[in-house]
């Protein structure tokens, strides 16, 4: 007959020894990932933008199936089409990305879905220019979108 306390020990064996395979399983996929590095302007402007350019630009979301895409642009003014410096753009993903565009220009790695781009342009304090678009992600690639930013309008 067997024994209660030898099955929970069996039983508690089986569960370390399969905790133990999966970390060592784990650890190879990490140990043999490609070490890339990825610099860009905006990279330094925000943690979770450089989390979310790590795992995309080491091709951890695509060795899992996960299709990314990069979406950039330049923010304008909306009158004179000059470049806006410093402007602040958001993207509801999940997470959620956010990036101050210190040369005008911003990216985000995106995957599939419908999002909304917001920017803002402050002077000091006050809002001088906003925009809000709207985004649609279908496949994987590169996606230009420029932001023309105008005065904010209130209803």
């Amino acid at each position: 007959m067997d024994d209660p306390k030898n099955n929970q020990l069996m039983a508690i064996c089986t569960v370390i020894t399969v905790i133990l395979t999966f970390i060592t399983v784990a650890y190879v996929i990490i140990d043999h990932l490609p070490q890339k590095s990825f610099t860009s302007p905006t990279q330094s402007n925000s943690t979770l933008q450089n989390n979310t350019d790590t795992l995309t630009n080491t091709g951890i979301l695509t060795k899992i199936g996960i299709l990314t895409s990069i979406v950039h642009g330049t923010v304008y003014e909306w009158n004179s089409f000059k470049p806006l410096n410093n402007a602040i753009i958001e993207v509801n993903s999940t997470p959620p990305q956010s990036v101050v565009a210190k040369d005008a220009n911003y990216s985000f790695n995106l995957t599939p879905g419908t999002y909304l781009i917001t920017a803002q342009y402050l002077e000091g304090r006050t809002l001088v220019y906003e925009a809000r678009e709207t985004v649609v992600i279908s496949n994987q690639g590169e996606y230009v979108h420029d932001l023309f930013l105008f005065p904010p309008y209130e209803e």
